[in-house]
């Protein structure tokens, strides 16, 4: 039994031993071809995630131009309901719930105001709310949208048609 667990011990050592000398050898080959290794990594990681970040580019690049002509569709239907209202405030209504599905919350807030209260004050909170959900900056507050005739000139236009 003796002899048995000393060959068990002696096998052990050699296994040991050669595992180091493996180890010794592969440290001084990790440290001649080491550079190359991970300049290899390193550029295949640079591609990976160049690569990814086009794609996220893109992706929002396509969400931004499918905003924008989301928008001028509903700026569309908003220019007929201005110039007609009586005849367009059903294309309206259904551009204002259009408006839910592509629109941001400022977007739907501001086309149930210009529902309700169809005037140029409520025309540039939406145009606002459309240029700040599509990434464009603001309009100066001087500028306003005109496409509402003056009180005055509107109360000349309803004489006139009676």
């Amino acid at each position: 039994m003796k002899r048995e667990n000393a060959a068990i011990a002696v096998l052990w050592l050699l296994t040991l031993g050669v595992a180091v000398w493996a180890a010794i050898k592969t440290i001084s080959l990790l440290a001649q071809f080491g550079p190359a290794v991970i300049a290899a990594a390193a550029t295949l990681l640079a591609a990976i995630l160049t690569h990814t970040l086009t794609d996220v580019r893109q992706q929002r690049m396509e969400q931004q131009k499918q905003k924008q002509s989301n928008y001028a569709e509903l700026l569309e239907i908003a220019a007929k309901y201005v110039r007609n209202p009586s005849d367009h405030r059903d294309k309206l209504d259904t551009a204002h719930l259009y408006s839910w599905v592509v629109g941001s919350s400022e977007v739907i807030r501001a086309t149930q105001e210009f529902t309700d209260n169809r005037d140029d004050v409520a025309l540039r909170k939406l145009l606002d709310a459309m240029r700040e959900d599509i990434g464009l900056s603001g309009v100066p507050n001087d500028v306003q949208p005109k496409v509402f005739p003056p009180p005055q000139q509107a109360e000349s236009l309803k004489k006139r048609q009676e």
